[in-house]
């Protein structure tokens, strides 16, 4: 197949990139064994997850993909052995209650199954509901979106924020992203996320501030560096910019190579901080012409594996053979690498609207507007 050609050749890439570098975070490890896993390597994905919970036994990221892994293997009890650690110490999770009651539907224990189908279908999963009674949906009849922490710590706020986020309700969702720094002012995701909501005000000087805060804390964090940038350069504050986009590149963030040597740097990424032009693909995959534009595709995942534009242009790519699970997995790492980028919102609001979803269509529409794409379609 195809699409899982291309998913193996990103993952085999993406491991050289990150074999030159002299540490690799716990979360980058994560992502690695996902994207093993999900290619159908589980043996790779096993040794990279049992890595990390050598480093950190409570990682229940990584306990709960092997608890997967090993149900999808028929290992019941180790795969019990596993989820049993998440549940002990992240009991209201819902999607490991959830893998709970299957597992031990497997081993035959029914009792306890339901239990933890229970459990799980009052937090809100619909599947568990329909496991513990088939036709059962939530007694509002739709799963309800539960937060799991507990009321009035900062995880709380922080989680409710991106509930909030994912709802397109960004004014709440700041509300509650400040509220989780009231309480935790080192909360780096929470600072992160509140600087994000208020850069897409247009409130560039708040965003600078809560940027710095979260750079107090983690100074590594590459994104933080790349987000801390833009808005600099959002107010015309150039060699702030700069500086901020020089150690976004040095800290793995490609666009942020590109966009510092604009502003004159001569920083790179591994030798390699130079923005691929993908125009001449974008024009073959536009005119159907798909054999060449895999043939160039190929090339461009050799010389630029892990750029923005790279999954922008396999995003593209899957978006014309209409196959909208794929084009939006490559579109949401474009995004995430630089998520300024009105291109990539733009198709987003395409590939949603083709799936009939026309709300999270129009905001994403919105987004791409709001960062600069012109169309007559732009709310108004």
């Amino acid at each position: 197949m195809k699409r899982l050609f291309y998913l193996v050749i990103f993952i085999i890439l993406s491991c050289l990139a990150l074999a030159g570098k002299e540490k690799v975070s716990l979360e980058d490890l994560y992502f690695q064994a996902e994207d093993f896993y999900y290619a159908g390597f589980k043996e790779k994905a096993k040794e990279l997850l049992n890595k990390i919970i050598s480093i950190n036994p409570e990682h229940t990221g990584a306990l709960k993909k092997l608890a997967e892994i090993y149900n999808s293997e028929g290992k019941y009890q180790e795969a019990a052995q596993n989820i049993t650690k998440v549940i002990t110490l992240k009991p209201n999770l819902p999607g490991a209650l959830d893998l709970a009651g299957i597992i031990y539907k497997n081993l035959g224990n029914t009792e306890k199954a339901k239990e933890f189908f229970k459990k799980a279908c009052d937090l809100g999963v619909k599947a568990s509901c329909n496991d513990l009674n088939p036709g059962y949906y939530s007694p509002t009849g739709k799963p309800v979106m539960k937060n799991p922490y507990k009321e009035g710590t900062a995880d709380y706020y922080y989680q409710q924020g991106k509930i909030y986020q994912s709802q397109a309700k960004y004014d709440d969702a700041l509300i509650a992203f400040e509220q989780a720094v009231s309480i935790d002012p080192k909360h780096t995701k929470a600072l992160e996320e509140a600087g994000y909501e208020w850069s897409m005000k247009g409130n560039y000087d708040k965003a600078i501030e809560y940027y710095r805060l979260a750079l107090e804390i983690n100074k590594k964090n590459g994104n933080l560096w790349d987000k801390l940038g833009l808005a600099y350069n959002s107010i015309g504050n150039f060699d702030e910019a700069k500086k901020a986009f020089e150690q976004a590149c040095k800290l793995g963030v490609q666009a942020s190579c590109t966009d510092a040597q604009a502003l004159g740097s001569n920083v790179k990424l591994g030798g390699k901080g130079i923005t691929p032009d993908i125009t001449e693909i974008q024009k073959l995959i536009s005119d159907g012409e798909l054999n060449k534009a895999e043939e160039q595709l190929r090339d461009l995942i050799e010389s630029s594996p892990n750029h923005y534009l790279t999954y922008y242009a396999f995003a593209e790519y899957f978006y014309k053979l209409k196959d909208y699970e794929f084009a939006m997995m490559h579109l949401k790492k474009s995004i995430d690498i630089y998520p300024t980028n009105f291109q990539s919102w733009a198709l987003m609001s395409k590939i949603l609207a083709d799936t009939k979803k026309q709300k999270e269509s129009i905001d994403a529409l919105r987004k791409a507007c709001k960062l600069g794409y012109k169309s007559e379609n732009c709310p108004k």
